[in-house]
């Protein structure tokens, strides 16, 4: 399965947020904004998990190792299988980083 881009992230979320605003059915919303009761379900489905995933999460600071002239800008960003995108420093030690995603594949 490939990795949702930005844009469809971006055009999933909005679909579910109109849906979920509307208070309507999934047959009734899905005619008014011209697609299918299909498409809604998977973006409800999708969203909700992607937002329960997330919960207890907490901001881990990591330390960097030799971190002359890092610019907060210099990052590698990663993206994990449920589409999810997680941005590390770029100077972060191999191990960490290891670390790090041995905890992550534990979720």
């Amino acid at each position: 399965m490939r990795a949702e881009t930005s844009e469809e992230r971006l055009e999933r979320q909005s679909l579910y947020e109109s849906y979920r605003r509307s208070g309507q059915s999934l047959a009734l919303h899905s005619r008014e904004v011209g697609t299918t009761p299909w498409k809604i379900r998977q973006a409800v489905k999708k969203t909700e998990l992607e937002g329960k995933s997330k919960a207890g999460f907490k901001e881990l600071s990591v330390p960097l190792v030799g971190s002359v002239g890092l610019k907060s800008e210099e990052e590698i960003g990663i993206i994990l299988r449920n589409g999810m995108e997680l941005r590390v420093p770029s100077l972060i030690s191999e191990v960490r980083l290891l670390d790090l995603l041995r905890i992550l594949s534990t979720c």
